[in-house]
This record gives structure tokens, sequence and C-alpha cells, in this order.
């Protein structure tokens, strides 16, 4: 489906809404007007239909875009908190292990100054 760019529908719109089906007569009656600018309001109406149809399309279609990129981005989200839990976690199981050879290097260490002295 081809997408109306914006200058297209504004011409789209100024030339419809700019001349009359037929030439003016300035002879015609009141009446007359009245009927020409019901049928040219008809005639645009009708002219309208497909652009709005086109354009309600297009408005669907992105909303479901959209929707499909929030859905995305939530999911991307959990994920990064979900990695940021990970690496937390990691972090702290290094530290511990960091502590505990630390400790054990300085147990290691009394001992063998114990036994050495």
């Amino acid at each position: 489906m081809r997408k109306l760019g914006t200058n297209t529908l504004t011409l789209l719109l100024l030339m419809l809404l700019a001349g009359t089906v037929s030439g003016q007569d300035t002879n015609l009656t009141l009446k007359q007007r009245f009927d020409q600018a019901v049928l040219d309001s008809a005639i645009r109406y009708e002219m309208l239909k497909p652009v709005v149809n086109s354009l309600q399309k297009v408005n669907e279609q992105q909303r479901k875009e959209n929707n499909e990129l929030r859905l995305q981005n939530r999911l991307m989200s959990f994920q990064s908190d979900n990695d940021k839990v990970l690496f937390a976690q990691q972090i702290k199981a290094v530290k511990r292990k960091t502590k505990k050879l630390v400790f054990a290097g300085v147990v290691v260490g009394l001992v063998l100054g114990a036994l050495i002295n």
C-alpha cells in the first residue's frame, strides 16, 4: 500500500475545497446555489472517502507497530533488569570467594609461621 505524504494530502484537500463542480454563475438563485453547494459537498465527501479509508488503514498499521515495539521494549527492559541482577550476584560470589581465599591464606600463613618458630 502506498503511503500518502503530508504535502500530498494537504494539496488534495486544498484542491477539493477550492473548486466547485461547475462554474459559478452570478444569476443563480439562492435555492440553486444551495443545491449546488450540497452537490459539491457530497462530491467532496465521496472523494475523501478513499483518502480517509487509506489513512485509517495506515493508522491501524502504525498502532499495531507501536504495540509491538512497546512489547519489545518491555521485554528488553525485563532482560536488562535480569542481567543487572545476575551481574550483581556474580560480583557477590566473586567477593565471597576472594574473602575465603584471603582468610585461607591468612590461616595458612599463621600456621606456617607458628611451625617455623
